[in-house]
């Protein structure tokens, strides 16, 4: 119990990633996935027999009408053992990716340059068997050689919004456009779908077709993911900003010794002329000095910590009822405790109502008291 705890607070708990992290996360995530499918169709001989998908003739038939670069791409000199020699090649440029190699720029630039080179001629020699984590992966790496290749960080800022975007625009019309169909609601596309030749596999068909109930939850829950995937931008809330960065909506950062009140005075002069002028008298309250007014003010920040998935049901302690304490009728009802902070009050009609059934035997709505 304690560990699977564990693991939903680091899921749900705030990471602070910088543009070189971001980029090497991204470049990780998608470099496992290309020795795992150039391993997996080296091992799979089968597949490359007659009638198998990767069988080379067929590929030349479906090629026959493209341009010279794409059928020598579909059907190379030395035949399946240039292949194999490529996929070798692809799973050894992989080992850099995965390596912590987060200061060896060139080295990761020559890595993603070699997969992604290599993955053209390898979709040709594979399209009967390819999939969209195929297509994503080369996506990515051909991207992330992109953003390696320049010095400018707006370049590699660019990459990476245009991932996100991708990625969230790929599985979003994915799932809405899977909602239409009765099949995919009901749970029966997936028994379907794990008995095709492409994306098939006997053992986990078996157990699906068995329980049609279990398939169905497991199809819902990958369509739900599908359809929320854009959520994904609504969870990744701001938390604390990392030390020496400045925020565009005027958060400090961290214990911040800053005053920045010059750079918000000037702000509102580029739409109202002549306001500094009328400003009769000025108080700073910096980051770093915010704790002396309010204890709870860590570091200047007035939420009460990183306002994420988890801090909202459960701060300030994991607990059934976080607003009780262990001494006899004292109830917290600020900031710290959920829904965490705003102009709503929620947090005192919450305690009110416990303090009204607990202390006095009420079991009223305090709102209703009030009129």
């Amino acid at each position: 119990m304690g560990l699977l705890k564990s693991a939903v607070r680091f899921v749900l708990a705030p990471h602070s990633l910088n543009r070189q992290k971001t980029l090497i996360a991204v470049e990780r995530l998608s470099a496992l996935t290309h020795p795992v499918s150039s391993l997996e169709q080296m091992t799979r001989t089968a597949d490359g027999a007659t009638g198998g998908l990767n069988d080379l003739a067929l590929i030349r038939q479906t090629f026959v009408g493209s341009g010279p670069l794409t059928r020598l791409a579909a059907s190379p000199p030395g035949g399946p053992q240039s292949t194999a020699a490529l996929h070798a090649l692809r799973a050894c440029a992989a080992v850099p990716l995965l390596a912590p190699t987060g200061r060896m720029p060139q080295i990761r630039l020559a890595a993603n340059a070699a997969i992604a080179l290599t993955s053209i001629p390898l979709y040709a020699r594979s399209i009967h068997r390819a999939d969209g984590s195929d297509h994503a992966s080369f996506l990515v790496q051909a991207a992330t050689t992109l953003a390696r290749s320049s010095q400018d960080p707006r370049v590699a800022d660019a990459v990476l919004w245009f991932l996100a975007l991708q990625s969230t625009l790929n599985y979003t019309i994915s799932g809405w456009a899977k909602m239409v169909s009765p099949t995919w609601r009901s749970g029966q596309s997936l028994p379907g779908v794990l008995r095709t030749v492409t994306y098939g596999d006997k053992d986990a068909w078996s157990p699906a077709a068995r329980h049609p109930r279990l398939s169905r939850v497991v199809g819902n829950s990958v369509l739900g993911l599908e359809c929320a995937f854009s959520l994904t931008f609504a969870w990744t809330l701001p938390g604390h900003p990392p030390a020496g960065t400045r925020c565009g909506r005027m958060r400090m950062p961290h214990g911040s010794n800053t005053d920045a009140s010059g750079a918000v005075v000037a702000q509102i002069k580029r739409f109202a002329p002549g306001f500094r002028e009328v400003i009769m008298a000025k108080n700073v309250i910096r980051a770093s000095s915010q704790r002396s007014h309010n204890a709870n003010y860590i570091g200047g920040d007035i939420t009460g910590g990183a306002m994420t998935m988890w801090q909202t049901v459960m701060r300030p302690v994991p607990r059934w009822n976080p607003y009780r304490t262990p001494v006899p009728g004292v109830y917290l009802c600020s900031a710290s405790t959920p829904p965490g902070p705003g102009v709503h009050g929620m947090a005192g009609l919450a305690v009110a109502s416990q303090v009204l059934r607990r202390e006095f035997g009420i079991a009223a709505d305090p709102l209703q008291l009030l009129r």
